[in-house]
């Protein structure tokens, strides 16, 4: 049987990643095989989260990003080294206003709809 979740090989665009939940969970998908784009607002906190998942051999990038504002996201998602994304798990610290079909701003919820496994 496979492993459903297998993700070594996969790019994964991990926000929020400076400390906290979402540097906790790019050191595990990267301990898993996968290959990450670290994001957050202060890039001094997300450079030393690649140092630490090089240092181990990992792959990793650094973009900073708000994933509030919409031309951060782009800009960002542009600066990304992998030519392909696999998914896109939240961990960034904000909250979005869910009411409507979908956030018109920033991160949105198209984006986010992105599985790891087949």
């Amino acid at each position: 049987m496979s492993d459903l979740f297998a993700i070594e090989g996969q790019h994964v665009l991990v926000t929020g990643a400076s400390s906290g939940f979402g540097r906790h969970f790019a050191l595990f998908l990267v301990g898993r095989g996968a290959r990450v784009t670290v994001a957050a607002r202060r890039a001094e906190a997300i450079d030393k989260t690649v140092q630490t998942i090089q240092a181990d051999k990992g792959q990793a990038q650094a973009v900073v990003m708000d994933v509030t504002l919409t031309g951060s996201v782009e800009v960002a998602l542009a600066a990304a080294e992998h030519p392909r994304l696999d998914g896109t798990p939240r961990s960034a610290g904000h909250q979005f206003d869910w009411s409507g079909p979908s956030v018109t701003r920033g991160f949105d919820d198209r984006r986010c709809r992105v599985p790891f496994a087949p």
